[in-house]
């Protein structure tokens, strides 16, 4: 779960190290790093580098802020600030924590406006963790959403001819999901109670390594790059997070909705 609010740039950023916001989040977030992209040169190439007077890549430089335990961090750089968890439980708790980056870095740099929001949820379905190993897509996932993955051998009979079954190779499969091994499928999708709103959603099949079997992904982008003032960041988020939850729920089937134990808001 990513969530990142875009400004104008803020070269103050760049220039200085950001210790008057360290200071706002550091009872949360004690640990620091420092990404700077010099550093994913190789050494010899580093050393060769280091003989000429190039500026210094300010605008890559990422100063992160982490949780002691490294499962939540803040992502700090002179264009955005963002927040990442890495094992995400709940909206009304991550929510406060974008407040916290929020308000640390509006005390901090005061940024006019925000020129992009947006909310990103990745999830993964693993079958074999949830003890449905032996579970088809279709029925886990709706039809509509898997497409393929869901499609009889007797529909492509059906619509191509019995030719096909040479292609196919196996008329007793029940599925032709049985035998694809990846599938990536990709949509922009309009979100009308934003303005400017947009979803950029990705999903598909995956072999995480060849020993591992293959996983569905599900990668929501959820986002608006109209220009908006401070105050009405929460709204918009809101908002996305709601639409994100109606889509996960529409994807899954009720055979995996109870897979999933879902768990009542205390």
């Amino acid at each position: 779960m990513i969530c990142q609010l875009r400004f104008p740039t803020i070269l103050e950023i760049g220039a200085t190290e950001p210790a008057a916001f360290q200071k706002k989040i550091r009872s949360i977030y004690p640990l620091y790093q420092r990404d700077d992209p010099s550093t994913v040169f190789p050494k010899k190439l580093a050393r060769f580098l280091e003989g000429f007077s190039f500026p210094r890549t300010a605008e890559l430089l990422t100063h992160k802020f982490l949780t002691e335990d490294g499962q939540r961090f803040i992502s700090l750089t002179q264009e955005f600030v963002a927040v990442t968890e890495k094992q995400y439980r709940r909206w009304e708790d991550f929510r406060q924590q974008v407040y916290v980056a929020k308000e640390a870095v509006e005390e901090s740099y005061q940024p006019a406006f925000y020129s992009r929001i947006g909310i990103r949820y990745q999830d993964v379905i693993d079958k074999t963790k949830l003890g449905l190993g032996s579970e088809p897509w279709i029925s886990l996932i709706r039809a509509e959403f898997i497409g393929v993955l869901g499609a009889s051998v007797a529909e492509f009979i059906g619509v191509l001819g019995a030719s096909v079954a040479e292609f196919i190779g196996v008329l007793e499969a029940s599925v032709i999901g049985d035998h694809v091994q990846q599938m990536r499928v990709e949509h922009l999708i309009q979100i009308n109670e934003v303005q400017g709103g947009l979803l950029h959603l990705r999903h598909g099949l995956i072999k995480p390594s060849p020993e591992r079997p293959e996983v569905y992904f599900i990668d929501a982008d959820f986002f608006t790059e109209q220009r908006e003032a401070t105050q009405h960041v929460a709204t918009v988020l809101d908002t996305f997070n709601r639409f994100s939850g109606y889509l996960f729920r529409w994807v899954i089937t009720e055979r995996l909705a109870a897979a999933l134990i879902p768990q009542p808001i205390q």
